[in-house]
C-alpha cells in the first residue's frame, strides 16, 4: 500500500513505478606518475521521475483524500465511517484530471519548493515499510492523453529534482578608529522552507495531524510520524509527548 504526496495533494493512483537518481560528484585526477584517483565529493541532488494516473472517472481503486486536511474535516463531522475511511486513507471525494492539473501547475509557475512524500506501509495500512521525504521542485513534466488506451484518464510523465534549504549572508566593511578595515559578516537570511526540525514537544492538546501541520504546514506524513512514535490511535491527544519527526 502506497501512498503519494505531492505538497498537501495526495494522488488519486498511486503510480505502479518510481525511478529515483542519485547523482554522483566525485572527481577523477590524474597524479604524475601515480595514475588515477578518486575527491569525494558530497552526493549531488536526487532527481524523482514517475507517471501520474488522473482518473477522469470515478474508480473504486482511486483514492481521493486530497490533503491531511481531510482527515480532520471527517472527524468533526462525527462520521464514524468518514473517520475510519480518512485514517485509511480511502475517502472516496471525487475530482477529475483537471484539478490535479491546475495543483501541478500551481506548484511548477510559483517557483517555490514544495514537499515530496511517499508512504510504503503493509497491505494493513498501519505497518510503516519505510518512507521518502525530501523537498522538491517540479522541473518537467507532460500532459498525455490517449483514447485509444486509456479511454478519458490523462497520464503525466513528471521529473522532480530535490531541493536543499541554504542560507545566504550579506557582509560590510567597518573601519575602526585607527583606519583598519574589517569585514563583518551581518545576519544570514534563510532560503525558502527551513529544515524541520527532528523533534518537537507538544505543548497542547493536539492530534498527531495537528501536531505535524504546526511543525511543518501539513508538508509532513502523519502516518510516518505516528508509526515513527509507536501511537495506535491518530485522534489521541498528545500534550506533553515529544515526537520524533
Amino acid at each position: 500500500m502506497y501512498y503519494f504526496f505531492l505538497g498537501t495533494m495526495q494522488l488519486p493512483v498511486p503510480p505502479a513505478k518510481m525511478s529515483v537518481k542519485v547523482n554522483g560528484k566525485n572527481k577523477t585526477i590524474n597524479l604524475i606518475n601515480e595514475g588515477e584517483a578518486s575527491i569525494i565529493k558530497t552526493p549531488g541532488l536526487k532527481e524523482v521521475s514517475f507517471s501520474i494516473r488522473l482518473p477522469n472517472s470515478k474508480y473504486p481503486w482511486a483514492n481521493y483524500n486530497n490533503s491531511l486536511q481531510d482527515a480532520a474535516i471527517s472527524y468533526a463531522a462525527g462520521s464514524i465511517g468518514g473517520i475510519i475511511g480518512s485514517v485509511l486513507g480511502n475517502s472516496f471525494s471525487f475530482r477529475n484530471a483537471k484539478y490535479f492539473l491546475d495543483q501541478i501547475e500551481t506548484l511548477k509557475m510559483s517557483k517555490i519548493p514544495t514537499r515530496f512524500i511517499v508512504s510504503r506501509m503493509t497491505g494493513g495500512g498501519f505497518q510503516m515499510l519505510f518512507s521518502t521525504n525530501i523537498l522538491v521542485t517540479v522541473e518537467d513534466y507532460s500532459i498525455e492523453e490517449d483514447a485509444a488506451r486509456e479511454g478519458t484518464d490523462v497520464l503525466v510523465p513528471i521529473k522532480l529534482k530535490e531541493y536543499r534549504p541554504f542560507e545566504t549572508k550579506t557582509a560590510t566593511i567597518q573601519t575602526d578608529k585607527d583606519g583598519n578595515k574589517k569585514l563583518v559578516v551581518n545576519q544570514q537570511r534563510p532560503s525558502i522552507d527551513k529544515s524541520i526540525p527532528n523533534a518537537i514537544k507538544v505543548t497542547r492538546d493536539m492530534t498527531i495531524w495537528e501536531a505535524c501541520r504546526q511543525a511543518a504546514g501539513g508538508t509532513l506524513d502523519w502516518r510516518s510520524v505516528m508509526n515513527e512514535n509507536v501511537i495506535d490511535n491518530p485522534f489521541e491527544k498528545l500534550k506533553g509527548r515529544i515526537l520524533r519527526l
